[in-house]
């Protein structure tokens, strides 16, 4: 990414730092969050967070995707507990564990699944194009989880 901008490497941290901060705010927000229905924030925040890394995409300047990454982190900040809060609500007592099983299973299979595409893709497309296809890919699936969700409360 440095080389894409043209800048030293201290740039990524100061991308990472600030999601990082952006992350912590955002995740003080989750208890005000979980007061609304968490379907539709949990999907909201997957597709926000797509939202944010499409500017990188754009060749949009560099003070705008700091700004989009920092507001990407105060957007992701909530999800996870949001996401786990959601699952212990919405589970039946007698599948939580094994749901909650599945989900950790997930995650530690996306990290390096994540790593093992991204190192391609960024050498094929570079950089700023290998973050702004996982936002579009983010907001497609977050659009048809979106989708779904509808579908299943209009069948209610």
């Amino acid at each position: 990414m440095t080389d894409d901008l043209h800048a030293p490497g201290t740039l990524l941290g100061l991308y990472w730092m600030l999601f990082g901060i952006g992350a912590v705010l955002g995740g003080l927000a989750a208890g005000t969050l979980r007061r609304l229905p968490l379907w539709p924030v949990t999907v909201g925040i997957v597709v926000a967070w797509g939202v944010t890394l499409l500017p990188f995409g754009l060749d949009a300047p560099t003070p705008l995707t700091i700004a989009c990454f920092t507001l990407g982190g105060a957007i992701y900040g909530p999800f996870v507990a949001l996401s786990v809060t959601l699952m212990q609500t919405t589970s039946p007592p007698q599948h939580l564990t094994a749901m909650l099983a599945a989900r950790s299973a997930a995650l530690l299979t996306a990290s390096p699944l994540g790593t093992a595409l991204g190192g391609p893709l960024t050498t094929a497309l570079g950089p700023r194009a290998t973050l702004a296809t996982s936002g579009l890919a983010t907001v497609v699936l977050g659009t048809l989880a979106c989708a779904l969700l509808l579908a299943r409360l209009r069948s209610r």
